[in-house]
């Protein structure tokens, strides 16, 4: 879980400086009568899809090397000896990272609801 949050805390960051460099866009799109709703849903779904496809990735990833290491651990062990992987193990992280997709995806879509300000206008 700690390594998960360090990676969706990195990836916000990097949203959030994404976003600020995005407002030249931003305002020609609310010039062009897009609604805030729309730039913000846009913003979501361009935001959450890599996370969550990278999240999954990672899932996958996780579960094939621990079910390798624990089948390489029980090489040559007695059935009351084996080592198990406990259930919902997955359920957590998957959860994790759902929620943190989510959140990094709504945090970085905050500033894009404000306003185009005249130095946003003259740039665009």
């Amino acid at each position: 879980m700690v390594v998960l949050s360090i990676g969706l805390g990195g990836f916000l960051l990097v949203l959030v400086d994404r976003v600020v460099e995005r407002r030249r866009e931003t305002a020609r799109m609310r010039l062009a009568g897009v609604p805030v709703g729309v730039v913000r849903s846009a913003h979501a779904v361009e935001v959450a899809i890599p996370l969550l496809v990278g999240a999954a990735g990672a899932l996958v990833v996780g579960h094939v090397i621990a079910t390798a290491y624990i089948d390489v651990g029980d090489i040559g062990a007695r059935a009351d000896e084996a080592l198990t992987r406990p259930t919902g193990y997955l359920g957590l992280a998957a959860v994790g990272a759902l929620v943190g997709s989510v959140l990094v995806a709504a945090v970085s879509a905050l500033g894009l609801g404000a306003r185009p300000g005249p130095a946003d206008l003259r740039r665009t």
